[in-house]
This record gives C-alpha cells, structure tokens and sequence, in this order.
C-alpha cells in the first residue's frame, strides 16, 4: 500500500500526503494537508480537519451529519445483528425506540487499556468487564483497531470525496503519544493503525512519523499564539492536559530548535477523571432509588443511560462550570426503574417522566478539586525540578481539552501566582496536539532535542579485561587466534538520560567475522537491545546491570561469499581445527576474515541502522525500526524502498 513516488503503470504519478492522528481518551481527530500545489483546491501546507461525522436520529435511524471535527472515542458492538458503530453514530443508538430489538455493547475510555497505571486501574476494569459481553472476545488491540477502521474509512471518504485522493497516493502518518505511555503501550498502538489502515484501504505508505503530544503542542503554540512572545533562551514548561492523560516537560527555546531539559513526566489523569466522578455519584443515586429486587449489573439499558448522561454532563458543563460560581445541576436521565417515592434527586420532564437528574454543588466540587489537585501536583513537580537545575521558568502554556475548563483554569492560575509564573491558555486548546503534529512534521525549526528514554545498545564480543570490574570473575573464552575475550557483552549506543539532537544521533561500529573457505554465503547479524533504564557499557547480557535489557531486533542480513572470496583475508589460526571432507579425508581449516560496519542512527523517535561489508561492493543493507515497537518479537523490517526484509534481508 502506499508509493514511492514512481509513475504507475497507467502513467498516474502518485502524491504524497501528511495526516496527523490524535486518538484521544474521550474524543479524536484526525487532520491532513498536502504540501504542495498539485491540487488547486488545497493550498501548500493548509491543515484540514476531518469533520462531517454520520450521527442517526435517534427518532428514525435516519442519518445526519455532525460538522465537529472531533468524534467521541466511542464503539458499539450490536449483539444480534453483529453491527459496529463509533462515536456520534454510537452514542444516538442509546435513545433509539429500537434499543430493545437491538441491544448492544458501547464501549468507551478504551484507550486506557493501553495505560498500566494504578490511578487507571478501576477504569480499566470497568472497560473490560463490557468487553466480555461481547460475543466474539477482542482485546484492546481489536477494540482500537475497529474504532480506527471506521475513523480512517470515513477519512478516506471524506479526502476523496472532496480533496481528490486516489488510492494510489501515499498517506505519510504523524501520530501524537502520551508522554506517560509505556513502549508496550505504542507498540500496540502502532499494531491497531497498521490493522485499521489495511482493512479501511486508507493508503498509510511505510512513512510513520510520532511525535509527544507536549510536543506537537508547543510546535502548535510557537506558530498560532501572536499575543505571545517567545525569545530565544525562554524556559517553557509544557503540559498537555487530555481526557485521559496530563504530560508535563520543560523547554528551552533555542535559536533554531527546542531543547528539554529535563525528562518528560505524565500522570494518568484528565478530564475523565470528572466523567468517572460524575458517573460513580450517579450509579450510587441510582442504586438506592431502584425499585426493589432489580440490579443494575443485570439492567445494559440503565447501564448505557448512566453512560449517555455522563457524556452529556461533559459535553455541555465540564469546561463552563465556573470555581467560585458552582450551583446545582439538572441532567438529562431518563429514569423509568425508580421508585415511586424518596426520589429527591430525580425530576420529572414534560411528559411526567423522570427525566432529570440532580448533582449538587458539594459533589461537584469535591469532583473537581480531586481531578484539578492531580494536575496541579504534576506541574508543581516540574515545576520545583526545573528550578533546582538553575532555570527560571517565564511560563506555563497548557493544551488539551481539560484545560479548556474554567474550573481548572483558575485553579492552576492561583496556584501559580506563587511561583511568579504566567500561565497560557492558547486558542483552540482542544485542537492544539493534532494541528501542532502538523506543523512540527511542517517545520524543522519546531523539531526538539529530547532526552532518550532509553538505553539503545549492541551486542558484542569483548576483548577480556580481567583487571575491569565489568569482566572481574568471568572465565574468558578463547578464539582461533588464541585471544581471550567475553562472549555477550552490550556495548550502549546511547544511554537513558542523555540528550539526542533534532538531527539524529549516529554512530558506527567497525566489526568483523570470519568463514571457512568452503563457505558459499554467510549472515551478518547483530543484536540490538533497549533497556528502560541508564545501563553500563562492557558487561554480560546476562549482569545485573543488564537485567531488563530486552531485545529490541536481530538485524540478519545474507552476503553472498563467492564474488568477494578473492577479497577476503586468510588468517593464521592458533589453534587449527580439522574435519572430514566431501571424499573422507580430514583435512585443517582455511578460515578467512571479513570486515564489516555498523552504523546506528536515533532520529525521531526511531531507530535506523546501515550494515555493510567493507570488504565488496555489495549494496548496503539498511533498515528503519520505531522504537515504539520495542519489548515485542515479530517486528517487520523493512529496507529504505519500503520491502520487507525476509530472513535472508532479500
């Protein structure tokens, strides 16, 4: 799928485009642009939204359009007629008249599954105890990719539709990450888009791009926010405050460039933390005005009503409810199970239905203070790291959609004043992650050098060094030359903690192996490993130091013997092996030796390495590895054109 430029064999030339990703806890959005003039309907570099999201009528089933460019991150899995359905569309079935001839399962907050957190661990259950009621058992990873196959069939539509996208072009992909999220947790997520992409015909090529959602923020930030003004060597200190997650990290502003300063942070915390607030004080109200004898675990319509309400508690109060203006709220509920009297937070509608529910003034605020305390304690961290490294911090610029609520707002604002810090609130705070992915993947200048998460390293043979406490109480092997060396040390390319340029990082390994004579191919392989801590150079794979080194790719490549034999170098062995040949005859070992490089870059958040035998002129062979695909075996390789390296690197 995808292109690399070259004419088809019908003479179409296909284009390449950009589309960022933004897949949110709570809602999503998804933006493209083409960077260049070759449709005259979209200007160079123009960010569009995808927007007109089906939504039935909850009257008729009839379709409609929503002109929002966000979509909840909502699916609904019918149980009898095996229909799927996301976001608006989703959400209408739960007032459908036809709800009961067609039940079903909707699913939300599923991006949490992606978390390991603590502070998300009762959401989580709760996610997965609806995905049992399914009829087919899914895991997170098919949860996200069906939500993402209808998000990206409906963009595919959308960009052909009105943007003249042919199937033929080439989709490059820049998707937003959560600082907070674990590299299993990409991994995933990367798996769910590759599904998706495939199974949608949306034509995402083999360019995949990610950026932190702090990130893209700021990128978003330094480009639209005229009223601020930013010079070179400000402190800045980020923070993306979403549905489900906060992100903190401070930057320098360099002339050309962002530089951190310090290890990016995030805590699972966010807007959904007042949708599970507001939900746990509603299922309570609600227990305890049931008529007796009936359960809400054995009632999926109440259940969904419970849900619809809380989303519609968000969608029209969680960004305009006021700190020092907090009043008692009425929400829409249809409540038909309840009892007939004691019912003091429930009220009637015009039809004489108790349609409305009653949180007051002291639960919203206890909802409020709990999420708004969080976000706070995470920026004050940051805040008291940066300062005791000797920097002074002129603002705080928060993106997001919970940053959009006033409650917080004032919160984090009075907090501050001690610190002698302005906050900002850019415009279109929701909007500010997936438009920024754009523009940092736009502009180079908005491009940071961040600090490595991890350690990135190779494995290697070592010479011994008994006097070094790295090699100190190991038995050394001997080779044919009768050295002595270390079998299965890691020597660490780039360590946790240390700063990688908005250039890349590269480094090259010189390194050499040796054949028989009779040999007719050999593989040329090298381990690379990652580790989520700062680890050493020079020790076993197998030492303490090394304990949560994972394997991150064997890169194996095939080098065909013959046409370089007359290059290769005869070595003088020490300790001469024999074997039988073809005829019977034992016979001593020629072995030959060949010399060749390794050279590793870090850029972007991935990992490229070239492998080459110095000693031919055999074609170079190269690979590209996101490092977001870490801690799991079975990655797909694939070289510089795009193909899929096989075991034999062909």
């Amino acid at each position: 799928m995808g292109s690399n430029g070259n004419t088809n064999v019908d003479g179409y030339l296909p284009k390449r485009w950009r589309a960022a990703l933004d897949f949110g806890t709570t809602t999503t959005s998804i933006v493209f642009c083409l960077p260049s003039d070759s449709i005259p309907v979209l200007r160079k570099g123009k960010i569009v939204h995808i927007n007109k999201w089906p939504c039935e009528t909850p009257e008729e089933g009839a379709s409609r359009l929503k002109a929002t460019s966000e979509i909840p991150s909502v699916i609904r899995y019918g149980l009898t007629d095996g229909s799927v359905k996301i976001g608006w569309d989703a959400l209408a079935t739960i007032k459908s008249p036809l709800w009961r001839r067609n039940p079903g399962v909707i699913i939300e907050r599923f991006k949490l599954l992606l978390d390991t957190s603590e502070s998300t661990a009762g959401l989580r259950a709760e996610v997965r105890q609806r995905m049992e009621a399914l009829q087919t058992p899914k895991g997170e990873v098919d949860i996200i990719a069906d939500y993402l196959h209808h998000v990206f069939a409906h963009s595919l539509d959308f960009m052909r539709t009105n943007y003249m996208l042919d199937e033929r072009d080439d989709i490059e992909l820049i998707l937003t990450l959560p600082n907070a999220w674990s590299p299993m947790a990409v991994r995933k997520m990367y798996g769910a888009v590759d599904i998706a992409s495939q199974s949608s015909g949306l034509p995402i090529g083999q360019i995949r791009r990610t950026v932190s959602e702090t990130e893209a923020g700021m990128a978003y930030v330094r480009e639209t926010s005229r009223d601020v003004e930013f010079e070179t060597d400000d402190c800045v200190l980020m923070g993306d405050i979403g549905g489900g997650t906060t992100d903190t990290v401070p930057y320098r502003l360099g002339a050309s460039r962002l530089v951190e300063l310090a290890p990016s942070t995030g805590i699972s915390c966010g807007s959904t933390n007042l949708d599970q607030g507001f939900k746990t004080q509603l299922t309570k109200d609600v227990k305890r005005s049931m008529r007796p004898g009936l359960k809400l675990h054995d009632n999926p319509s109440l259940q969904n009503k419970i849900d619809l309400a809380t989303f519609e508690f968000g969608k029209d109060h969680k960004k305009n409810i006021k700190k020092g203006q907090v009043i008692d709220l009425w929400v829409p509920f249809k409540f038909r199970e309840a009892r007939s009297i004691n019912l003091a937070k429930f009220a009637e509608d015009d039809d004489g239905d108790l349609g409305y529910y009653c949180i007051n003034e002291h639960e919203i605020r206890s909802i409020f203070n709990a999420a708004c305390k969080q976000v706070w304690a995470l920026l004050k961290e940051q805040l008291d790291q940066v300062i005791q490294l000797g920097h002074k911090v002129k603002m705080i610029v928060l993106v997001g959609g919970f940053s959009e609520s006033l409650y917080l707002r004032e919160v984090i604002i009075y907090e501050c004043r001690s610190y002698g810090v302005d906050v900002v609130f850019p415009p279109k705070c929701q909007w500010a992650v997936v438009e920024g992915a754009m523009v940092w993947a736009n502009k180079e200048q908005y491009q940071a050098d961040r600090i490595s998460r991890y350690s990135v390293g190779i494995k290697r043979h070592m010479a011994y060094e008994p006097r070094k406490r790295y090699h100190k109480g190991i038995k050394p092997d001997v080779d044919e030359w009768g050295r002595n060396y270390v079998k299965n040390c890691l020597e660490w390319v780039i360590k946790k903690g240390s700063l990688i340029s908005a250039n890349g990082l590269t480094k090259t390994y010189d390194l050499h192996i040796s054949v028989e004579e009779d040999t007719p191919r050999t593989i040329l392989s090298q381990a690379i490993y990652i580790s989520e801590t700062a680890c050493e150079d020079n020790y076993r794979d197998s030492a303490p130091v090394n304990a949560d080194a994972e394997l991150l790719e064997t890169a194996e490549f095939s080098i065909e013997l013959e046409p370089i034999r007359h290059l290769m170098t005869l070595t003088k062995l020490t300790n001469v092996k024999r074997r039988k040949t073809n005829n019977g005859k034992r016979t001593a070992d020629r072995l030959y030796m060949i010399n060749f490089r390794l050279k590793i870059t870090i850029n972007d958040l991935a990992l490229s390495y070239r492998i080459e035998c110095t000693d031919s002129q055999q074609k170079a062979k190269t690979g590209t590895l996101p490092l977001s695909y870490i801690f799991e075996p079975g990655t797909v390789l694939r070289n510089s054109t795009g193909d899929v390296l096989g075991a034999d690197g062909r």
